[in-house]
């Protein structure tokens, strides 16, 4: 019986990886799609340059519909479909996508950050709201608990989006100043450019440069 069970979860695991596996390359896969055609075409002119756009990302729709499919519970899929839609300004769809990812991750600071920047981007200011504060308390926390080892803390600068989200808040003056003590104390070159690029812009400024997530 437990040669049964651990054969039983052994298939299981196997499986597990081979579908990451899997839905990782439709994500490639979508991902190559997008890059190519836009390198490619990075001004659309004509409306049949729109169209032709629009059916290059509406494959990469397409793959990653597939890629979530196989594993719903990777954010890289949901990731990519919110930024093609937001690029063809279809926020409703942007939305969806975002809300879908939220169900999965209520408690990731980025899925809050996803969700509060689509609500801003349709005018619903007060949910926009909602999301941002959500992000930045979970922040607040696990800056509290001090552990870098944290998984997060290897992706991200938690610090610069924490200065950044006091911004989408209306509270520029705080933001602003997170961002100096930030960018005085941090000695990697490329560090003090990621966080000099947010610094003296205000809420409206880094939303519409899309540099922020």
């Amino acid at each position: 019986m437990k040669a049964i069970v651990i054969l039983f979860f052994s298939v299981c695991l196997f499986s597990c990886i081979q579908n990451k596996k899997r839905s990782r390359k439709f994500v490639d896969s979508a991902l190559r799609l997008v890059v190519s055609y836009n390198s490619a075409h990075p001004v659309l002119h004509t409306k049949q340059d729109t169209d032709k756009r629009n059916v290059v990302y509406g494959r990469a729709k397409g793959l990653l519909n597939k890629a979530i499919k196989i594993d719903s519970k990777s954010p890289a899929p949901y990731v990519l479909k919110i930024m093609l839609f937001r690029s063809i300004q279809r926020h409703d769809s942007a939305l969806t996508t975002a809300k879908q990812m939220y169900k999965l991750w209520p408690k990731s600071p980025i899925t809050n950050i996803y969700t509060g920047r689509t609500y801003e981007e349709i005018g619903d200011t007060v949910s926009s709201k909602l999301y941002f504060k959500n992000a930045l308390l979970i922040y607040n926390r696990l800056l509290a608990e001090k552990n870098k080892d944290t998984e997060i803390f290897k992706y991200i600068n938690v610090e610069t989006d924490r200065a950044i989200l006091f911004i989408m808040l209306n509270q520029q003056q705080k933001g602003e100043s997170i961002l100096n003590k930030l960018y005085a104390k941090e000695k990697d070159t490329l560090k003090k450019a990621s966080i000099l690029k947010y610094m003296g812009k205000t809420k409206k400024v880094i939303l519409t440069e899309d540099s922020w997530y």
